[in-house]
Order: C-alpha cells, then structure tokens, then sequence
C-alpha cells in the first residue's frame, strides 16, 4: 500500500558552544539535537493492490534524541 504522508521534524542543536570551544566541527549542524517528530497521514488517496482500503486519518508526535555528523 502506498499513501502519502507529511513530515515535519524541527531540531534543536544543544551543544553548539561546546563543540566550538573544542576546535570541533558544527558546519551542516554537527552535533546533539532533540527533535519533535511530527507525522501527518491524511486520507486523500492509497494505492493498493486491494480493494476497499482505507487510511485513517491520524498525527503522530514522536521526541526524539539524536546525532547528527557530517559526512565527508
């Protein structure tokens, strides 16, 4: 089944400073970061290989921790 979704996960970098002060990289947001992770699956359309499906409308927040590193 495929049905479309929209994603929207802002991100906040908390240790910035501390990765300056220590001569590390921060260019593409290297570093910590928490995040709300928030899904929005509507109901316009699915494309299925059976018939009479339906999705239900639905939101998802998710928090999240992560790391971010830049690869070269």
């Amino acid at each position: 089944m495929l049905a479309p979704v929209i994603r929207l996960e802002p991100r906040w970098y908390y240790n910035l400073d501390k990765r300056v002060s220590k001569s590390r990289s921060i260019s593409g947001n290297a570093g910590n970061f928490l995040a709300l992770q928030t899904s929005y699956h509507p109901n316009w359309f699915t494309i299925s290989n059976y018939d009479n499906v339906e999705v239900v409308n639905q939101v998802s927040i998710i928090p999240t921790w992560g790391y971010k590193e830049k690869h070269r």
